[in-house]
């Protein structure tokens, strides 16, 4: 993608079409996503704004939210049995034109004792978070 000059606006993504697996809110993995977004496009030195006028705009959906199965992942974790999974898809605009798609997905595949489903799921965010960062210059 092109060089970026603009600052850049992430919009909160959606989960109205989400398949959502979880026995807390879905919320916290959104706001997780989101704020690992504007943090770590700020420490790469860009500007971030409040709102999509005269910027670049980050906007994206949930595709499927699953906390999965603790007990599997500790039995089974090295085979991705009750792996959490948390997937993405979005686009990138400016003047509401579509200058980039993207489409990320991630499991968590273990963690102590299986690894709890909300932290794992927080982590999948931080490391999508990373690839979305990537996209830009």
């Amino acid at each position: 993608m092109k060089s970026i000059s603009k600052p850049i606006f992430v919009e909160a993504f959606s989960t109205e079409k989400t398949t959502i697996k979880v026995s807390f809110p879905e919320q916290t993995i959104v706001l997780k996503l989101q704020d690992e977004l504007k943090k770590r496009f700020m420490k790469k030195g860009f500007k971030l704004s409040e709102s999509e006028n005269d910027s670049i705009m980050i906007k994206g959906e949930f595709v499927m939210i699953n906390e999965g199965n603790r007990f599997l992942r500790w039995l089974l974790g090295l085979f991705g049995v009750g792996s959490t999974k948390l997937q993405i898809a979005g686009i990138i605009k400016e003047n509401g034109q579509e200058l980039n798609s993207f489409n990320y997905s991630r499991k968590g595949k273990m963690g102590f004792l299986g690894g709890q489903g909300k932290n794992l799921l927080m982590s999948n965010a931080c490391g999508i978070s990373i690839d979305i960062v990537k996209l830009f210059k």
